[in-house]
């Protein structure tokens, strides 16, 4: 189920926000920033996914339209996007892209299986601090997660703009 419209950006563009999270950590895409990223010095050995990362107006499964790229780790790159099924309103969403990069075809099957597992437990939490899962799907050697779009700050850029220790009435709301 590969979509037509979709591609990838292979030259630099804006620096996306990189998560620091260990991978697997589904928090990395939890709150997302309203404004775009700005660029944060990183480590050489940190860069952009060698394949370079979906272009904004890329579409996925005929359906989920990339606004732009917001942060990307080690495993997984994630983009804000717009579900263009609701014609009468705009309804962003998350995309967190997964890569499979095993070379060993059993191995991929089992990656992709487990995706799959995770996507349909992460489905059945409801919690209102919990972001809610919308869809999953997976295209080529990428696997994707759609994800409820909460507008924000994420507690990186929170801590690294306050002076000093947050305070307690913040920490607690």
């Amino acid at each position: 189920m590969k979509s037509l419209e979709t591609q990838r950006l292979t030259t630099p563009g804006p620096a996306p926000e990189q998560s620091d999270r260990e991978p697997g950590q589904p928090s990395e895409a939890l709150v997302l920033p309203s404004e775009p990223p700005v660029a944060r010095p990183s480590p050489a050995s940190q860069q952009a996914p060698e394949e370079g990362y979906l272009a904004p107006g890329s579409v996925l499964q005929n359906r989920y339209r990339i606004v732009r790229l917001v942060a990307f780790g080690g495993m997984s790159t994630v983009y804000l996007a717009q579900d263009t099924r609701f014609t009468n309103v705009t309804r962003l969403c998350v995309v967190k892209e997964m890569q499979n990069s095993a070379s060993d075809p059993r191995v991929r099957t089992m990656m992709v299986e487990n995706f799959e597992r995770e996507a349909n437990i992460l489905a059945t939490l409801s919690h209102p601090t919990i972001v809610q899962v919308y869809d999953y799907f997976s295209e080529g050697d990428r696997s994707y997660l759609v994800l409820e779009h909460v507008d924000g700050k994420n507690l990186d850029t929170v801590i690294s703009q306050t002076p000093g220790f947050l305070p307690e009435t913040k920490l607690i709301h």
